[in-house]
């Protein structure tokens, strides 16, 4: 009689993709932590999830003269709309990880730095 149990593949297919999904999500929060910049992004389109479910934020921003997009889950957010601006954190080699923050950007700032702010500056923060 065997008595060796049955390796059910598709769990660990599961399991490992899992694995290697919250892996990479650390990694990239490590690199934001490390090495990062800020600068402005502009939300463009809100977009509805299909299952009727939360609704997301596309937005795009401009770092050393190229165009980045991202997305942004919002749970019943109403200062995020279509036009709004906010300060992104990005990290400095690789722009594509980004992180939109919940600060506003008052446009009062009339050059924003192609590569970036090293910290968000005072004179535009709501006090």
């Amino acid at each position: 009689m065997n008595t060796k149990r049955k390796i059910n593949w598709g769990v660990v297919v599961i399991l490992s993709m899992l694995l290697l999904l919250i892996t990479y999500n650390i990694y990239r929060q490590k690199q934001l932590k490390s090495n990062y910049k800020f600068t402005v992004a502009k939300v463009i389109k809100i977009k509805a999830a299909a299952d009727g479910g939360s609704q997301s934020a596309i937005f795009t921003y401009y770092v050393n003269d190229k165009y980045y997009e991202g997305f942004v889950p919002i749970y019943n957010d109403t200062r995020i709309r279509i036009g709004n601006k906010f300060y992104i954190k990005f990290y400095s080699n690789n722009p594509n990880n980004s992180e939109l923050t919940e600060i506003p950007f008052l446009d009062t700032l009339t050059v924003i730095p192609t590569s970036g702010w090293n910290e968000i500056p005072n004179s535009n923060i709501k006090k």
